[in-house]
């Protein structure tokens, strides 16, 4: 199954690395240079979501804890003999696939028009802390970090077996995913808004 996602806001799936002193976090990219979206960082998202609605109840008698049994023991389970692989295996999400190609094609046949184009997808976004009772803006405290423009991303999500659960693994998701509203960082500041939906591929 694919599973997409539609970024209806700037969003930031960072690399863990800065560029320089201008710029403290930048976004993580695929091979072509374009934005994407780490499939861990979905599953944990996804995890997340299904895990609060079944505390909610959303599911009734399953027959198990679909958290576990869709994506696997949680990572913060210490012991290596008490993990339980999951269900689902999910890639990276990333731009749809013809538009990578046509990108890719692109860097061959007209290298400044691809790296303008890819140049587009990103913006740059500056904040910074002010001083409590002077609206000063506060030393040292500018951050700079690079967001994504708003686009769709498609990831596959692959069942690896039989699932034990009474309610299909997607309609699992489906009931959790009004619980995931955003992805990435920044999430709690109006980043990353994301609406989803599944396509059967062939």
């Amino acid at each position: 199954m694919r599973l997409i996602l539609c970024l209806e806001h700037y969003w930031h799936a960072g690399s863990g690395a800065g560029r320089g002193g201008h710029l403290d976090a930048v976004v993580r990219r695929d091979n072509l240079g374009l934005p994407l979206l780490p499939g861990r960082s979905l599953k944990g998202l996804l995890r997340d979501a299904v895990q609060r609605a079944n505390d909610f109840g959303w599911f009734g008698d399953v027959g198990g804890d679909p958290a576990t049994v869709l994506f696997g023991t949680p990572p913060q389970t210490l012991s290596v003999d008490e993990t339980q692989p999951g269900l689902l295996r999910f890639s990276d999400a990333t731009l749809p696939d013809d538009f990578r190609a046509a990108m890719a094609h692109l860097r061959v046949t007209d290298e400044a028009r691809c790296t303008a184009l890819v140049n587009g997808l990103f913006r740059e976004m500056f904040s910074t802390a002010m001083e409590e009772g002077s609206g000063v803006a506060r030393k040292h405290s500018l951050r700079g970090i690079e967001v994504a423009v708003p686009c769709q991303l498609h990831a596959t999500v692959e069942a690896l077996g039989a699932s034990s659960l009474a309610m299909p693994w997607q309609q699992i998701i489906d009931v959790a995913r009004p619980l995931m509203r955003a992805v990435g960082a920044q999430r709690h500041r109006g980043y990353g808004r994301v609406a989803m939906a599944w396509e059967q591929v062939a």
